[in-house]
């Protein structure tokens, strides 16, 4: 394939139907729209095809962006600092991303409700949501705990951990 060829077709590609598309308001949510169903079938067929260990982990990442995109991200103290970030839930032993959120903005972004209102809390409770009840442990660092938090996974049968390495 020549490098014109590679060029017309990334510039062409996108896995969405302008037509059916439904309107958003935030410039975030629409850059993120082309890509967004290919993006949540990937997603899905990552935790379909595999069952996680009892021990997983809630962290986020910023992925290297240096193009133009509404939902970059400036994170001085990240070592990429411009990119886009996401919320995965990851098997601790082999790091496997079981479940991610790209975030746009918090407002557009469809998180299960928790009893302390936090959105820290409405990230953990979103990416755990198809594994509450099945006794798994959960480690997170300080950004995410709170004891209403703590509670509610108690009570799912989820035993929380915090990283003392990021405290």
């Amino acid at each position: 394939m020549t490098r014109d060829t590679f060029a017309l077709l990334l510039h062409c590609l996108h896995f969405a139907d302008n037509a059916t598309a439904p309107v958003v308001e935030s410039a975030a949510e629409r850059s993120f729209q082309k890509i967004k169903v290919f993006f949540e079938y990937v997603v899905g067929r990552f935790s379909a095809v595999y069952v996680p260990e009892s021990n997983v982990a809630v962290d986020e990442s910023l992925m290297l962006w240096k193009g133009r995109l509404q939902m970059k991200q400036y994170i001085p103290l990240k070592c990429a600092q411009f990119g886009l970030k996401s919320y995965a839930l990851c098997e601790c032993g082999t790091g496997y991303i079981w479940k991610t959120l790209l975030h746009t903005q918090t407002s557009s972004m469809a998180l299960e409700d928790a009893s302390d209102g936090l959105v820290s809390s409405r990230i953990v409770l979103t990416l755990m949501k198809e594994l509450l009840g099945k006794g798994y442990c959960v480690y997170m660092d300080n950004f995410y705990s709170s004891p209403a938090l703590f509670r509610q996974l108690v009570q799912q049968q989820i035993d929380p951990e915090i990283d003392r390495v990021d405290l």
